[in-house]
């Protein structure tokens, strides 16, 4: 009978070890700046090593606060407001996020006991690590552990976000979950084979291609690299051109073309000239006297008598 009572207790201890602590408190274990909290109707500072009782609305103003319960931590930001809330009789917490950000590192344990509400979403949890910020418009969750589920409450839709991604609700469309931060995979460029390419390529036994450039390099001309002992053969390389500074440089002279240019007509107007016509000059009649005869004037007895 003994024995059994022994087990009996055994038994209740290991039962009740296993349970954490329901009237476990918050206590802020950080503090910078001015955070405040709401009690009896009047905002109130909040100092290190404060008790914040349930349901308390807190407020940073240029602030920031860390808030820990055993092994679970909330951060609170600046410009941000919360409020966190322990139902009575069972080991569950809400946070209610009103603004601004705020992170968390959950306790992981095999059922849902964390959860977090904003205008736009409601996310609950197991144990991760994540992080929320509430906007006017629209809220943002982002998972760096674990996974968080999460409802858009504007259009009903649950969906699970792991780490790594994040999820924005509150817009005119589902939220769906995105990758945080991941850069973009190069694209994958198929080569095609060489015509005469062996199927595998077995490496130096002893050393690399590189090792024995660098091994070589002292006694043997660029050009002259021997092969590793059971690799394929280098291809020979040109030796890079020997520039000489007083050798002059010829630049080879452009050839200009010009377009070609053409001449306008000109054409001359045909100048008619007028007939040139000398004009009429008169030329007076002589009358020359015949020799030996008679005048009207002279007598006509002298005639008479010639």
């Amino acid at each position: 009978m003994m024995r059994i009572s022994q087990k009996l207790v055994l038994a209740v201890l290991l039962a009740t070890s296993s349970v954490p602590a329901i009237a476990d408190d918050w206590h802020v274990v950080r503090l910078r700046g001015t955070v405040l909290h709401l009690e009896d109707g009047a905002w109130q500072k909040l100092s290190r090593g404060d008790i914040v009782s349930d349901d308390r609305i807190i407020k940073s103003l240029n602030g920031r606060a860390r808030f820990q319960r055993n092994d679970e931590v909330v951060e609170l930001s600046t410009n941000s407001m919360i409020q966190i809330m322990d139902k009575t009789g069972r080991d569950y917490t809400t946070v209610v996020g009103h603004e601004g950000s705020v992170s968390f590192d959950v306790d992981a344990r095999n059922v849902y006991h964390f959860s977090v509400v904003t205008p736009h979403l409601a996310a609950v949890v197991k144990g991760t690590a994540f992080s929320v910020t509430a906007g006017p418009a629209t809220s943002t969750l982002s998972v760096t552990r674990g996974i968080v589920l999460v409802e858009d409450t504007q259009f009903g839709q649950q969906m699970s976000v792991t780490a790594g991604e994040q999820v924005e609700a509150g817009g005119d469309r589902p939220a769906v979950p995105t990758a945080v931060n991941q850069p973009a995979s190069p694209p994958t460029i198929d080569t095609p084979p060489a015509a005469n390419a062996p199927q595998s390529l077995e490496p130096a036994p002893s050393e690399t291609v590189a090792e024995s450039l660098v091994s070589n390099s002292s006694s043997s001309s660029v050009a002259e690299v021997e092969a590793p002992p059971s690799g394929l053969p280098l291809p020979p390389q040109a030796a890079p051109p020997s520039l000489n500074p007083l050798q002059p440089v010829t630049i080879p002279t452009p050839t200009i073309t010009l377009p070609g240019i053409t001449l306008p007509v000109v054409t001359l107007p045909v100048i008619t000239l007028p007939d040139l016509i000398p004009p009429a000059i008169p030329l007076p009649v002589v009358t020359v006297p015949t020799p030996g005869g008679c005048d009207d004037e002279d007598d006509e007895d002298d005639c008479d008598d010639d």
